[in-house]
């Protein structure tokens, strides 16, 4: 019974030193951060992940679509539009997030008031976040060309980044500068927190 006990005590504790120790957040009090989503057929973890992630640690979040009302998710999630794109401007924020889903790509990344954003953003050098379908709208804005990007990989994302010059990360999330993109829900809590270091990391850039 003995030498049964401490064979499992052992296990146990080769097994706790293997986990991962979780990452360090930082306090976002103060940060501003826009979350664009489809009004139609945005996944719902990559959306929830970010949002309680950032609110928790101290963010003001503002979702944005491109329609007023109650945008639904895949799986039937319904969220309060704060903000249309047409009428929002990326200096108003401290960082912009694009989640994905089925209705990323048929709706935002031709969308011009997406792409107008995540240019602005850019240039006034926001952290940019994107996930699933969502780092194509950076791709379409000519932000990865030359650079390397996570996202869900099928036909249309390796078209789009072939044709935007970038090239598609085997990591499911990476940071590129003040990009983080990742490739998928089962991505989202490494995404949400990797964006939330990188930003809590950021110089301001509102005054």
């Amino acid at each position: 019974m003995r030498l049964i006990l401490f064979v499992g005590l052992a296990i146990s504790a080769v097994t706790q030193a293997k986990l991962p120790t979780p990452p360090t957040l930082p306090s976002l009090k103060g940060r501003r951060v826009l979350i664009v989503i489809a009004f139609q057929k945005f996944k719902d973890k990559e959306f929830m992940h970010s949002m309680k992630t950032l609110k928790r640690l101290g963010a003001e979040i503002t979702v944005g679509s491109t329609q007023e009302g109650r945008a639904r998710g895949v799986g039937g999630t319904k969220i309060h539009v704060d903000t249309i794109l047409s009428q929002t401007s990326a200096a108003n924020y401290d960082g912009i997030v694009f989640i994905g889903g089925p209705g990323c790509r048929t709706e935002l990344w031709n969308n011009e008031d997406a792409l107008r954003l995540a240019r602005e953003g850019a240039k006034k050098k926001l952290i940019l976040g994107a996930i699933c379908y969502g780092p194509g709208i950076l791709a379409k804005a000519g932000l990865l060309r030359g650079h390397t990007a996570a996202v869900f990989r099928d036909h249309h994302t390796r078209a789009l980044f072939r044709e935007a010059g970038a090239r598609i990360s085997p990591q499911h999330v990476i940071v590129d500068g003040r990009i983080v993109t990742a490739d998928g829900p089962d991505a989202a809590k490494a995404f949400a927190d990797k964006y939330a270091q990188t930003l809590g990391a950021a110089t301001r850039t509102l005054h």
